[in-house]
């Protein structure tokens, strides 16, 4: 059975975080949880890949260098059906995670083999994107560091994930 699940997080301490909570979850079920992180053995990794996880927890830097791999279990994430990108601000901000673009382009091209691409379920997570408001008045003509607008972002969220995206004016 392919890779069902793909939870992606900016840190390898979140990724570890997510990974025990799902784990309490799933504690009475048969599903497999796999967490694949920078700093910890890729070889221990790829042995409980190739049990065959129905979810994967990662971070992209560590998924991205098994998938260029030819991993077993992850080397075909694009028939992943369900994608959880969780601290999504974070994940997007210019050349913070060059290897999540590369990760959704593997995910996003069509099959070699001719076979139907299954429609996928993307869930994007932030505490902190702010889609609703506008900044006060008073913070509007402060000079900004080179960050990331709330509108930027999202934006920038939308085009990595491969939705077409205008934004609204005004």
């Amino acid at each position: 059975m392919p890779l069902q699940a793909l939870v992606l997080t900016p840190t390898r301490e979140l990724a570890i975080q997510v990974t025990r909570h799902i784990q309490d979850v799933a504690k009475y079920t048969n599903v497999r949880i796999v967490n694949v992180v920078g700093g910890l053995s890729a070889e221990k990794q790829l042995r409980l890949l190739k049990r065959k996880p129905e979810i994967v927890v990662a971070t992209p830097g560590r998924l991205w260098e098994l998938v260029d791999q030819g991993a077993p279990h992850v080397s075909d994430v694009s028939k992943v059906r369900y994608l959880v990108i969780d601290e999504a601000d974070r994940m997007v901000e210019k050349g913070h995670f060059e290897d999540l673009t590369r990760l959704l382009d593997v995910m996003n091209a069509p099959y070699e083999d001719g076979e139907e691409k299954r429609r996928r379920q993307n869930f994007v997570f932030s505490a902190t994107l702010t889609m609703v408001h506008d900044l006060p008045k008073r913070m509007k003509n402060k000079p900004k560091k080179h960050k990331l607008s709330e509108k930027e972002k999202v934006e920038e969220l939308m085009r990595t994930i491969w939705y077409k995206f205008k934004a609204k004016s005004g």
